[in-house]
Parts: structure tokens; C-alpha cells; sequence
């Protein structure tokens, strides 16, 4: 399981620029360490408000 996620990770790097990418990772890590699937689910919800008009392709993995 790690590994798939630290390939989603890696992966949703590749959709930003890299001046935002520390950010980014901090607004990342609350997903992929939520105990829950609801938990997670509103992180990203987070993180695509924040990010979502800047940064589209990114937020749209999460169908992945």
C-alpha cells in the first residue's frame, strides 16, 4: 500500500510547479495519513479548495 501512494504522490507532483510544491506536500500529508476513508476524503476536499483553480489536474487524481 505504501508504495501506491508514494507513487499518487509523486504522480501529483508532476500536474504542479515547483515553487509550490512544499506547500503542496503539507497539504497532501493530512490524505494519506487520514485514519479514515471520510477522513481522507475531506482533507482532499481541503486541499482541492485551496488548490483546485490553480493546480486542476492535480485535485482530479482523486478518482484514482
Amino acid at each position: 500500500m505504501q508504495t501506491c501512494i508514494i507513487h499518487l504522490i509523486r504522480g501529483s507532483f508532476r500536474h504542479t510547479s515547483s515553487r509550490d510544491r512544499d506547500e503542496l506536500s503539507r497539504g497532501l500529508k493530512p490524505i494519506h495519513t487520514a485514519v479514515t476513508a471520510d477522513a481522507a476524503a475531506e482533507a482532499l476536499d481541503r486541499l482541492d479548495e485551496k488548490w483546485g483553480a490553480r493546480h486542476p489536474a492535480m485535485t482530479r487524481l482523486r478518482s484514482i
